[in-house]
């Protein structure tokens, strides 16, 4: 009888099925929807441990008590922020003559992230890489105060670099910048020589979550920042789905060929959420207090620039319904 408690097939399968167990409880208590639940609970019963291996770097969206607090702060903070940055005539919400639907969607994203809906925009939308950069490229040329940038991507050639020496020449004339730049991302980009370029000439540079074997261990490297936010003295915003690229200077070897993104070009009351939306990401990576980043922007409050109606949703991880 003990030979055979003692038995590597018996020792394998009870590890197994005490990992089968304890994973089958942390999923259930996890509460994700059941389809999700059900594919989990198979891939973990049916592969013995590398099921449970895979759940465990990615079935659950890990994420440090530091950054969940730091997260819902800004998520209730969100409301005070726009209200600072928008004048109280602006602050009237515009007629909401939608769909029931729409208007439900609307509030649900308000009440997950403090964006309300804004009308007061102008909004230009661009899908031609050449002229999405050099148009950027301009606008930062032509910045007096500050200048804010985070992307996931930033590879170096090309029309991107035109677009880095606007932000060079942004710094050297007195202009606040600040850029975040994901760490996994834009891993190329951060063993070149621009980023160490960018900071002999002033800019402040941060690399979003960094990568490390704390964050590997107990966190979720996976989870990035995909954000794509360009924003120019608080009046001029950038957003949409390109990264800090020139297509004919990416991945040319992989094959992939160039690929269309599109990008929207923002004036009026929608570059508040913008602005507020990477401050708080600025914020979780920094230690800095939020008046001391505000007061060294000089950020002053929008107005209103055009008719059309936005609303900002940001979304990640620490968000959920």
């Amino acid at each position: 009888m003990i030979e055979w408690l003692l038995h590597p097939a018996t020792l394998a399968f009870g590890l197994h099925l005490a990992i089968t167990v304890g994973l089958t409880l942390r999923v259930i208590g996890s509460q994700p929807p059941t389809g999700v639940a059900l594919s989990w609970l198979m891939l973990i019963s049916i592969f013995p441990y590398f099921g449970g291996l895979i759940y465990l770097m990615v079935g659950e969206r890990r994420i440090s008590q530091r950054r969940a607090k730091l997260l819902e702060q800004v998520r209730l903070g969100m409301p005070e922020m726009l209200a600072k940055a928008i004048p109280p005539l602006a602050q009237q919400r515009p007629p909401q003559p939608h769909r029931p639907q729409l208007m439900a969607l609307q509030r649900l994203a308000e009440r997950l992230t403090g964006t309300p809906v804004l009308g007061g925009n102008t909004l230009v939308l661009d899908g031609e890489t050449n002229r999405i950069l050099e148009r950027i490229a301009s606008d930062i040329d032509a910045a007096e105060r500050s200048l804010l940038m985070e992307f996931y991507i930033w590879n170096a050639g090309g029309l991107a670099d035109r677009v880095l020496e606007a932000v060079k020449r942004a710094a050297a004339r007195g202009v606040a910048c600040r850029l975040l730049i994901d760490d996994l991302g834009a891993i190329d980009w951060w063993r070149g020589a621009q980023p160490a370029s960018l900071r002999a000439a002033g800019v402040q540079l941060r690399p979003a979550l960094p990568l490390g074997l704390g964050r590997t261990l107990w966190g979720r490297a996976d989870l990035r920042l995909h954000r794509k936010i360009v924003v120019i003295d608080g009046r001029i915003g950038w957003t949409g789905s390109m990264n800090l690229v020139d297509p004919a200077f990416f991945k040319q070897s992989a094959g992939v060929g160039q690929w269309i993104d599109a990008m929207v070009r923002i004036e009026g009351l929608t570059v508040a959420p913008l602005t507020a939306t990477f401050l708080a990401d600025w914020t979780l990576e920094s230690s800095e207090p939020l008046g001391d980043i505000t007061a060294q922007l000089r950020l002053e409050p929008v107005v209103p620039v055009g008719q059309a109606e936005m609303q900002v949703v940001p979304s990640g991880p620490g968000l959920s319904g």
